[in-house]
């Protein structure tokens, strides 16, 4: 399989990354999938914990799926399908928080455009606190 722009679905045809196939249908990737990418890709930072989003961070009735995992995800269908992550966190006391919403954010830009071939327009890091080892 080529990492070149191209994806390959189960069918065996070919698609863009803009979800439109090489046969002139579409190609679409249910929320849920992508929010359980985006899960499984926080989950994989150091340091990391998902924390939950503050009053009127939580994306109800404005088009965005909402908080799953420390994360609100907004999806645009439009003519080139793309995807902005907002990611509520806490990091581990002693890290470097600059360094880790980095991390973060590679880890979810990465992983969510090579799985998903959607364009990932942004991905906002909120910390919203601390944690101690226990």
């Amino acid at each position: 399989m080529s990492q070149e722009n191209d994806t390959q679905d189960l069918r065996g045809f070919r698609s863009d990354n803009k979800g439109i196939a090489a046969n002139g249908g579409k190609v679409r990737i249910s929320g849920e999938v992508v929010e359980q990418i985006a899960v499984q890709a926080l989950a994989r930072v150091i340091g990391v914990r998902p924390a939950e989003p503050g009053p009127g961070q939580a994306g109800e009735g404005d088009g965005k799926a909402g908080p799953l995992g420390g994360l609100v995800i907004t999806f645009d269908e439009g003519e080139d399908a793309s995807i902005v992550v907002d990611a509520f966190i806490k990091t581990k006391y002693g890290l470097r928080i600059p360094d880790i919403c980095w991390y973060v954010q590679e880890s979810l830009k990465s992983t969510l455009e090579q799985y998903t071939g959607y364009d990932v327009k942004a991905v906002n890091v909120f910390t919203q606190g601390v944690y101690f080892d226990e």
